[in-house]
């Protein structure tokens, strides 16, 4: 949790070192948007979490199914809630902060590609904690918030806010990439050998 606000929290106040304050506005804006999306995906995943635990020891085929069925339910999210948020992501700005934030949209349009990586990371991240891999998923989150401070301090000088969104986004594909290759590698192993047991 630690190194996930350390590359959830820390691109507003590295922004505010080498931008305007103006711009750190219209990026805070931005990253409410997106920190209130990964609240209610991080509220889906605790819900998920116990189901995934029980069945990871007791029923493997039914382990696989849930996973399974998350992947498709945030696959939906990402059609019906992403996509439509950043169609209308110009009249969301407009009508909760005002037209003056208008420059907040693209910024947001580009971490929307990031959450969809949010969300896809999530089915993977959550079997791994679920089947007893809570430190993979700590090593990748710590390796993603160091990304993160690197790109931050790299892009952002030059590029402020569209650089703030764009390394967030970078950080996201990495840590999706990262944890579907621990998945594959440790749960698939794990789940092999447990079969080939029973």
């Amino acid at each position: 949790s630690i190194f996930a606000q350390v590359y959830n929290g820390l691109d507003i106040f590295i922004l505010g070192i080498f931008r305007p304050i103006q711009e750190v506005g219209y990026f805070t804006i931005a990253r409410r948007v997106i920190s209130s999306f990964i609240f209610f995906i991080i509220f889906l995943t605790n819900a998920v979490l116990p189901k995934l635990s029980c069945e990871f020891v007791n029923n493997l085929e039914l382990f696989r199914a849930t996973t399974k069925r998350f992947l498709k339910l945030v696959a939906l999210l990402a059609v019906f809630l992403i996509v439509p948020s950043v169609i209308l992501s110009e009249k969301i700005v407009m009508l909760t902060v005002g037209a003056s934030y208008l420059p907040a949209v693209l910024p947001l349009n580009i971490m929307m590609i990031g959450l969809v990586f949010v969300l896809f990371n999530l089915p993977y991240s959550t079997g791994l904690i679920a089947c007893g891999r809570e430190k993979d998923v700590m090593v990748q989150t710590a390796a993603s918030a160091v990304l993160s401070l690197l790109l931050n301090f790299i892009i952002m000088p030059i590029y402020g806010i569209i650089g703030a969104s764009v390394s967030f986004t970078i950080v996201e594909i990495f840590a999706f990439a990262w944890i579907f290759w621990i998945y594959e590698k440790k749960i698939r192993h794990a789940a092999a050998n447990k079969t080939g047991g029973q």
